[in-house]
């Protein structure tokens, strides 16, 4: 419960809704320590043709971290592009995000296409994401429509 009283803290402190008072929601609130990097339409494609953006640690795999895989789904008619803030902010703590541009992400499998697409890229010696991803640590996130993987 108290995980995801802190999840809804964060995400209303990222759309400005509120000030995080406890110390929790203050420590997840404020960015993470990894640098970001952007890259719209940095991967293809989920099922239905989409590509995806991504959102991940600029050093991937520093020290050896393996990173943790985040799935994003849109609301209805959404690109990750509306929702950039949230998604820098989870990279900045070391999650490799996956957002596809699909904006009717109901029945989820697109959202599932995005983890798949980076558990192919962490076995590809040609990816960036090469033996950088921690695939037993994947979580999809997202609203309305988005959180609908099963």
């Amino acid at each position: 419960m108290a995980a995801i009283f802190a999840f809804f803290a964060l995400l209303s402190a990222c759309a400005g809704l509120n000030h995080p008072t406890g110390t929790i929601e203050q420590k997840f609130a404020a960015t993470g320590v990894w640098a970001v990097t952007i890259s719209p339409g940095g991967a293809c494609c989920d099922s239905r043709g989409n590509s995806f953006d991504l959102y991940y640690p600029t050093n991937l795999g520093a020290n050896g971290f393996k990173h943790p895989i985040l799935t994003w789904g849109n609301g209805t008619n959404g690109v990750p592009a509306h929702y950039a803030t949230l998604l820098r902010h989870m990279a900045s703590w070391g999650f490799v995000v996956i957002a596809t541009v699909d904006q009717m992400t109901g029945a989820g499998q697109t959202i599932l296409d995005g983890a798949n697409v980076l558990i192919t890229a962490n076995g590809n010696s040609a990816s960036i994401f090469f033996n950088k991803l921690n695939t037993a640590q994947i979580g999809a996130f997202g609203h309305s429509q988005g959180p609908t993987v099963r």
